[in-house]
């Protein structure tokens, strides 16, 4: 997983599922090059739209710099924004 540092990367989005279960993750390095806003939206499609779609309660994305919430959703909706 070389692609992936919470050292370096921008954004850290923290997914609670349905099973109690926890998990963490970070946005790639390879789109440390992109936007802002593209790179949220690439972390949300993969892991909230596909891989965890229909799995998690509640997802935290965070900028991983100020630790600042930057959006927060609660089964499936966006309840805070940037």
């Amino acid at each position: 997983m070389s692609n992936f540092g919470n050292e370096q990367s921008k954004f850290k989005m923290i997914i609670y599922l349905k099973s109690g279960d926890r998990q963490t993750y970070y946005s790639l390095l390879n789109e440390e090059k992109k936007s802002d806003e593209m790179a949220l939206r690439g972390m949300k499609r993969r892991l909230l739209e596909n891989r965890f779609k229909g799995k998690y309660q509640t997802a935290l994305i965070y900028n991983r710099f100020s630790d600042k919430l930057i959006e927060k959703f609660i089964n499936g909706k966006m309840e805070t924004a940037l």
